[in-house]
Order: C-alpha cells, then sequence, then structure tokens
C-alpha cells in the first residue's frame, strides 16, 4: 500500500501546534506496525526548517504549470523512521519567512503551490498512491487536484483521506488565489454556497473519509455550536466521518529520560516530581512548599483556549492558597491581561509572554496541575503529556478533552463556559490536592494512561485497509 501524507508542518524539522506532532509521528508508527507499507511525508521547505542530524539528499527538479502560475519545485530527501520525507521547495516559501502568515492569501499562494506540487511530484517520480492524506486547509486543494486527476488511468483507484485539525480555520480569503491557480468552483452541493470555492470545504465534500482527530470532535462538528455553518453537511458525511484520537511519542515525552528536566521520575518513584516542583517555585520567586498546589497553562493565547476565562476567575480565588505560571503567546489583549494578572496577584502569578519549549517540559515535570480551560479543543495534546509527567489535567468538557480525560480518576473536568465554575473547579482541587492518599492515586491514574501512537495508528490503518 503507498500511502502520500501531506502537512504544513512536522516534527522535528519544523511545528507550530499539534499538526506538527501528528505529522512528525503517525507516519513512522503506520510503519512500525507494518513495515510493508510504502509511505511517503511531503512537508515544505520553509526558510526556519531544521535538517541537523539528518542527510538531505537532491532528489528532483521540475516546473509546475497551473493555469497563470508557472513556478520552479525543487525536491529533497530525507529519510526518517524508515519514512521517506520530501521538502517541497519553491519561490513562494523563500519569499516567507514564517510557517503561517497573518495575511492568509500569502499562506494560499504558498500552500496550494505545495499541494499541487506534491501531487506533481509524485506522478512524474512514478510513484501514484494508493491513499493520500491531506491536513487542514492548507492541503486541502490535493485533495480537489487527485479529484480531478482520477479521470486518469493512473489515478482512478487513488482514495483520499480529509483530516481535520481545527475546522475554525478553513482557509477563507483565498478565493482569488484559487482562481490563479485554476482551481474550479464546485458546483452546487449540499455545502453552504460560501463553501464551494473555499478549501477545507471543498476537501471535505471530495474526500472519501473525512477525518477528525477525536470521535467527539466529530460529533461535535455536526452541531450548530462547533459546525462552523457546515453541521448539515457533516450530518449529511457521517457515514464517511471518523474521529480518531491523536497519540503522542512516549519516548519523546517520558519523565524517566527527559533530558531537559531537573529530576527524573516514574510512576513507581515521584521523588524527583517534587524535585521538579521546588526548582521552580525557586525559579519563579514562588514560595518553596509542597502544600502549596502549582498550577500551569501552556497554551496559545486565544479565545478558543479559554486563556479569559482563566483571567478573570481569579479574583474569586483570593482567599485561596496556590500558585500559577501561564506560559504562551498569542492574541496581545489576553497577553496584556496576563501579564496584569500577575502585576495584582505577585508571588501568587507568574506570566511569561513566549514561545519555550524546554521551559514547558520543566513545567509539566513540575507542576501539579495543568489548566485548559478550552471552548472547543478538537484533541489537545497538553493533557496527554502532563498525565505522562503525573501533572492532573483540569479541563472543560469538550472534543478531545471529553475523550481522554475522565473526571475524578484522571482529572478535573467542567462543563460551564464562565470564570465562577473554573473557579469552582480549581477550588474542588485546591482541596483535593490536602488528601495526599487520594492526589497521589489520581497521579498514579493519570501516569498509568497509555497514548501512544501505535494504539492511533491502527485506527488509521483499519481506516485505509477498508478503503
Amino acid at each position: 500500500m503507498k500511502i502520500l501524507f501531506l502537512s504544513a508542518e512536522a516534527d522535528p524539522f519544523i511545528k507550530v501546534g499539534g499538526l506538527g506532532d501528528v505529522a512528525g509521528s503517525l507516519p513512522g508508527a503506520l510503519k512500525n506496525i507494518q513495515p510493508s507499507l510504502d509511505i511517503r511525508l511531503c512537508i515544505p521547505r520553509h526558510q526556519a526548517l531544521k535538517v541537523d542530524g539528518f542527510e538531505v539528499e537532491p532528489y528532483k527538479i521540475f516546473d509546475l504549470h497551473r493555469n497563470k502560475v508557472e513556478s520552479y519545485v525543487k525536491v529533497e530527501k530525507i529519510e526518517k523512521d524508515g519514512v521517506d520525507v520530501f521538502l517541497i521547495g519553491g519561490e513562494p516559501f523563500s519569499r516567507s519567512k514564517k510557517v503561517y502568515e497573518s495575511d492568509v492569501s500569502l499562506d494560499g499562494e504558498k500552500y496550494f503551490f505545495f499541494s499541487l506540487a506534491s501531487i506533481e511530484f509524485v506522478e512524474l517520480d512514478n510513484w501514484i498512491p494508493d491513499i493520500v492524506v491531506a491536513n487542514d486547509w492548507h492541503t486541502a486543494i490535493a485533495v480537489v487536484d487527485v479529484y480531478h486527476r482520477r479521470s486518469s488511468e493512473a489515478w482512478k483507484n487513488t482514495k483520499t483521506v480529509f483530516t481535520i485539525h481545527n475546522l475554525g480555520y478553513m482557509g477563507a480569503g483565498t478565493n482569488d488565489v484559487l482562481t490563479r491557480f485554476g482551481v474550479p468552483e464546485l458546483p452546487p452541493s449540499d455545502l453552504p454556497w460560501w463553501g464551494n470555492h473555499m478549501p477545507l470545504p471543498m476537501a471535505a465534500k471530495l474526500a472519501d473519509k473525512i477525518v477528525t482527530v477525536s470521535p467527539t470532535y466529530a460529533k461535535e462538528i455536526q452541531t450548530h455550536e462547533y459546525g462552523c455553518g457546515l453541521q448539515e453537511f457533516f450530518v449529511s458525511r457521517d457515514q464517511d466521518l471518523i474521529g480518531i484520537i491523536n497519540g503522542i511519542d512516549l519516548v519523546l515525552w517520558n519523565p524517566a529520560r527527559d533530558p531537559y528536566i531537573p529530576a527524573s521520575f516514574s510512576k513507581d518513584d515521584l521523588t524527583g516530581k517534587l524535585t521538579n516542583k521546588n526548582s521552580i517555585q525557586s525559579e519563579f520567586g514562588f514560595e518553596v512548599d509542597q502544600a502549596v498546589p502549582l498550577f500551569t497553562i501552556i497554551t496559545r493565547m486565544d479565545q478558543q483556549k479559554g486563556v479569559d476565562l482563566l483571567v478573570d476567575s481569579i479574583k474569586y480565588l483570593e482567599d485561596k492558597n496556590f500558585q500559577l505560571i501561564i506560559l504562551g503567546t498569542g492574541d496581545q489583549k489576553l497577553e496584556q491581561k496576563s501579564v496584569l494578572l500577575e502585576i495584582r496577584y505577585p508571588g501568587k502569578v507568574k506570566t511569561l509572554i513566549k514561545y519555550d519549549p524546554k521551559l514547558s517540559r520543566k513545567l509539566y515535570a513540575a507542576a501539579d496541575l495543568v489548566l485548559m480551560p478550552s471552548r472547543y479543543e478538537p484533541c489537545g495534546i497538553a493533557q496527554m503529556i502532563s498525565m505522562r509527567y503525573g501533572t492532573i489535567p483540569l479541563a472543560r468538557i469538550t472534543g478531545g478533552l471529553k475523550d481522554t480525560i475522565q473526571d475524578g480518576k484522571t482529572g478535573f473536568l467542567f462543563d460551564e463556559l464562565s470564570p465562577e465554575v473554573l473557579a469552582d473547579t480549581m477550588s474542588r482541587a485546591i482541596k483535593l490536592f490536602d488528601d495526599k492518599n487520594t492526589w497521589n492515586q489520581i497521579q498514579q491514574n493519570c501516569m498509568a494512561e497509555n497514548f501512544s501512537w501505535q494504539i492511533s495508528a491502527r485506527k488509521y490503518l483499519n481506516l485505509f485497509n477498508s478503503m
């Protein structure tokens, strides 16, 4: 079976969010389960791409001709975990320093070029895939391109899977770019009229199967609250819609062998976790006291992530003894509110406006609880990582958070979107923290959970085989 994965990012080469974790881990996990699979992963040759430690092999050069676009394509090859990774480079990426630009039309130029060039590349290389897996709106046009190529003998049996990591981003504002690349509007269909020339809805319409990154999110996008105007369409495709929870790399995220944390620890011996907590408390000027529960939130500063709820909830907890570290960057208003929170509660709240993977690891290893008060969360990875490190998640019941956390057993869950309810749930956790036997049992339950990619990969493999 030949499987082609297309992604805007893939760890360890380039990673901005959860998509990078998926594209970096899933192909290798599939190959590990079934070594006979012939898997290729195509990612863009971003300027910020990191290839240290990998041998980069020049592979192919060709010209892409699409309507009014004529562009030079340079392909390089890397091998990782038994998977051939192809870097698709060209002029649109030489003009863009960021993986994702604030101007969606600029991203349209990059990613439509990348998607079409990737499909053209495998055909020129005489490697026609049995399955094409595209991820989010950035690679959605690959699904459309394969659909139109099926009139040829070579592509007639190729199936497509479109994976939605976040429905909130559909590629709106790229119509003119689609026209420049010669991507035709879909004829009237069961999509809303505006979806017939928008990348994500087009791919969802034409793909053979649609995957979301958790079972609950697959149900949620069929509702008015989460469907972003496509809920009726997703209801009509319910038989082709499947939710598969993401996994995490258990080697990469392992407190017993993590080189970035001060003290290693395991499920059987949590002594090192106490050392990590002392270290963080000292580093951030908090009182060094194991009796004080330490919360953290490691997040993109965004309304989706419920950062505003957290900021507004703290006033209801003024009489409680706790510490909170906020780490993240994004929306400037939320950044400012988070910084003001530290000013208002010195010695209790610390805010760091930055993206810092190494500090993130130290926080996962040191904190008692990680906060995820998301308005919606298609999958979520922070809760899986935190549980791996014996840090208990406190989250809203939505999407993948609902699928991976059990209230009272492996975490604390709340439903209503209000600062008061979030504060009540944090109070519940603070009170239970004093009951060390119960707390330690919840930690043990968390660390016993298995979020290995092998489990998720088997579900993907079953899907591919069924197609």
